[in-house]
């Protein structure tokens, strides 16, 4: 287990300034000492670091977001959370950091900076780590899921196990003492280079220093899923468990309580009963289907250990679905013109999605990116006078005919991702038809969602001249169900293609047709025409937009515009998205009820 370092004789070295010493012996008063490892206990030891800040003696100042009884909530379930998944876990605070044999010298860098205190312990909790003699160390808001560990991983140099594009988030790492101290260090003289920004954090110093030297200053996984990534407002469904499946845990972020569905009025200070009611849950539907796992007082049901296959093959019929996915399935079978939900009254609008993370990384996007903008496109739409539905590959499977559909996708050469695409349509033939649009498709204009347009046919809503492109789509359930089957066969007799989506079925089948396959309208807009000149809005933004239902922010219209950030891509389209529709409804009438004309 990690154990203390012997501590070299100090050499003299520069005094913190008289308030820091005041500051630093007051707090000391009133901290938690570590727990002691238990006795001949055989438990890996897991750290989390927490230190109130006290600066006059008796009042907290905060600098996490939430009360000193969230905090000391949160922190009793991180603590059984853990020891629940046979950790003994150990809180340091700022005396640990205090044995680093550099503390005085590196404290004094810090009270030069002008960043808050609270900052400035993030960045000592790092000397906390390589004084106790390195190893584990999580935040006290990210959850265990799956066993990991005890072994330091690759050879004790130092992982962040929270990937993420920019360099990671360190809500779990891991590495020997001597990596602790050299990342300490680093971090410290990082944030001195900084110091004419207002704010520079540990984090934002780790992906400096990760970018500065090409992703070889330390190793980053991705073992951690965030936890905007499962607050997805579905519960625990098989796809969560599927999505989590080697993972090791959940970050429940200040951000991700912020921007997740939870319970209504739910918000960071109720981060510690949104964890453990998660986790409850998480562990009753998804350790049954990994054995392997052991964790103390959670019953395990023996069972055979069924070896994943690459790529994750399409749940079959008859596969055992949760409690909740089963009662939305049976609500949204019965065929319906254009579907209402029966307490709002507000007209359903479909989106389909899979929290996969492999799938989002084939969209173009990190999980947590691909969860951030459905988040956004269901919040948009709401506000829109509509009652968002996301649909899943669940929704597919309770037609009759998805076996057979699946068994011709399942000898063609095309990924997991295209098949799914491929199989929505057949979900929405499932539950009854109506309006389906990407989630990256955000309202402009109310319009009547009923009857459907064009008596109900088939309708792309879309324009291109090869046949439209299917961010939005309207039709009666026999339509959507006419659709898929059209859209299976075309990919048969394209097998030899190694990749054909089900927009070149769709643009396909209107070429072999000379347009009469389906209707297509003009009432949905490319982002990249709204973009083009930047992301502000004018009065010609809305000409442009006077009589369409929605915006498309597709992965190429992001790479293609001008955006406020200069490095702003597909990974942003939730926050640019948003942010647009927000300025435009202030700009636009937009409350104007439209009626786009068809164009084929």
């Amino acid at each position: 287990q990690p154990q203390p370092q012997p501590q070299p004789q100090p050499q003299p070295q520069p005094q913190p300034q008289p308030q820091e010493e005041t500051q630093i012996q007051q707090e000391a008063q009133i901290q938690q000492e570590p727990q002691p490892k238990q006795e001949n206990s055989g438990r890996p030891v897991i750290y989390t670091f927490y230190s109130p800040i006290i600066l006059d003696g008796t009042s907290v100042i905060k600098g996490t977001g939430m009360s000193e009884k969230a905090d000391q909530a949160l922190l009793q379930a991180w603590k059984q959370a853990w020891s629940e998944s046979g950790w003994e876990p150990k809180i340091l605070t700022i005396e640990d950091a205090k044995k680093h044999h550099k503390f005085n010298t590196l404290n004094y860098m810090l009270n030069g900076l002008p960043f808050g205190y609270y900052d400035r312990l993030c960045f000592l909790r790092w000397l906390a780590m390589a004084a106790v003699g390195g190893g584990w160390m999580v935040d006290y808001d990210a959850f265990p899921l799956h066993k990991f560990g005890p072994d330091l991983p690759n050879g004790g140099r130092f992982t962040v196990h929270e990937g993420s594009k920019e360099g990671g988030v360190p809500s779990l790492a891991s590495g020997s003492a001597e990596e602790w101290d050299r990342l300490g260090e680093r971090l410290i003289e990082n944030a001195a280079q900084h110091k004419t920004e207002s704010h520079w954090s540990d984090m934002r110093a780790m992906q400096d220093l990760y970018r500065d030297s090409g992703g070889q200053s330390y190793v980053m996984e991705w073992n951690v899923v965030p936890g905007l990534a499962v607050l997805h407002g579905r519960g625990v469904d098989p796809e969560t468990c599927d999505g989590t499946r080697e993972r090791y845990a959940v970050h429940f972020s200040h951000y991700s309580i912020d921007h997740g569905v939870t319970n209504k009025n739910a918000g960071p200070e109720d981060r510690a009963v949104i964890a453990m009611e998660w986790l409850a849950e998480y562990r009753s539907k998804c350790f049954t289907d990994f054995p392997n796992d052991d964790f103390p007082g959670i019953p395990q049901q023996p069972q055979e250990v069924v070896e994943q296959q690459q790529p994750l093959p399409l749940p079959q019929p008859g596969q055992p679905q949760n409690e909740p996915q089963q009662k939305i399935n049976q609500a949204q079978t019965q065929p319906q013109a254009f579907p209402q939900d029966p307490q709002s009254g507000k007209p359903v609008i479909y989106t389909f999605f899979s929290s996969d993370p492999n799938d989002a990384n084939m969209a173009g996007m990190t999980p947590e990116a691909n969860v951030a903008l459905i988040q956004a496109w269901a919040q948009a739409w709401s506000s829109n006078g509509f009652n968002p539905i996301v649909l899943s590959i669940e929704n597919a499977m309770n037609h009759p005919d998805y076996q057979e559909m699946n068994r011709i996708m399942d000898n063609l050469p095309f990924g997991y991702y295209d098949r799914l695409c491929f199989l929505r349509w057949l979900a929405m033939a499932t539950v009854g038809g109506g309006w389906l649009v990407d989630y990256d498709t955000f309202p402009l204009h109310k319009f009547e969602s009923a009857p459907l347009p064009n008596e109900g046919k088939l309708t792309v809503h879309e324009y291109s001249k090869s046949g439209g492109v299917p961010s939005m789509v309207s039709g009666t359930s026999e339509e959507w169900y006419r659709l898929a089957k059209a859209h299976v066969e075309n990919a048969k007799a394209h097998g030899n293609e190694s990749h054909w989506s089900d927009m070149k079925a769709l643009n396909d089948l209107f070429q072999s047709s000379d347009g009469a396959f389906y209707q297509m309208s003009d009432s949905v807009v490319p982002a990249f025409i709204l973009l083009r000149k930047g992301q502000d809005v004018d009065q010609e933004s809305c000409e442009i937009t006077r009589d369409k239902r929605a915006a498309h922010f597709s992965h190429y219209a992001l790479h293609i515009s001008k955006t406020r950030k200069e490095t702003t891509g597909p990974e942003d389209r939730a926050e640019i998205a948003a942010t647009w529709v927000a300025e435009w409804r202030a700009i636009c009438n937009w409350t104007e009820v439209i009626v786009p004309a068809t164009r084929n």
